[in-house]
């Protein structure tokens, strides 16, 4: 089990192996089947014809971010839970099987349509490739990273405030030239 996400983990008393994602600036971003697109609890307006491959999915709720980029835009999608789970506010599924589930969706029933993106996603099995990764994001101009526990359950409403499933990783300023973990 992992301390609550904002308190700067020691990752070398990490139990390995992790999970580690992007972490990337922006509103969280859900797809809701029956519901539609929502960012932080507000319906989308304007996008649902631009997302239009999403009316395939029916049992499965996506949690990821939508980031723009000029005239497009993107849903970096980083978990899943299937609706009913979603519904009763309770999933057995581990972030190992969910990803799984989550890439048979991308790979599968959204293949072929770019605006739909697994995000970047690694299994690490020590300290050293968590840091590589991490470093490998600052350079990429991202936040930082998100640990997960690979047998987390999916946490419902705010994570800061009630999860434990997961860690985030961003640099802290020691000066202004100088960011560290």
């Amino acid at each position: 089990m992992m301390n609550p996400p904002n308190i700067v983990p020691n990752i070398l008393h990490l139990q390995y192996p992790n999970y580690v994602q992007t972490k990337r600036v922006g509103p969280r971003s859900l797809y809701i089947p029956g519901e539609g697109l929502k960012i932080e609890n507000n319906a989308i307006v304007g996008l649902e014809d631009y997302f239009k491959e999403l009316k395939r999915v029916n049992d499965v709720v996506f949690d990821g971010i939508i980031v723009r980029t000029g005239m497009n835009y993107k849903f970096h999608i980083f978990d899943c839970v299937f609706l009913q789970d979603w519904k009763e506010k309770n999933t057995k599924n581990t972030y190992s099987e969910r990803l799984h589930v989550l890439r048979e969706y991308i790979y599968g029933v959204l293949a072929k349509v770019e605006k739909y993106m697994d995000e970047t996603t690694i299994e690490v099995f020590e300290p050293a490739e968590l840091v590589e990764f991490y470093k490998k994001c600052l350079q990429d101009g991202h936040e930082g990273v998100i640990i997960r526990d690979i047998n987390g359950r999916y946490v419902f409403g705010n994570v800061a405030d009630t999860g434990n499933e997961m860690l985030f990783l961003k640099p802290t300023a020691k000066d202004d030239n100088e960011k560290s973990i």
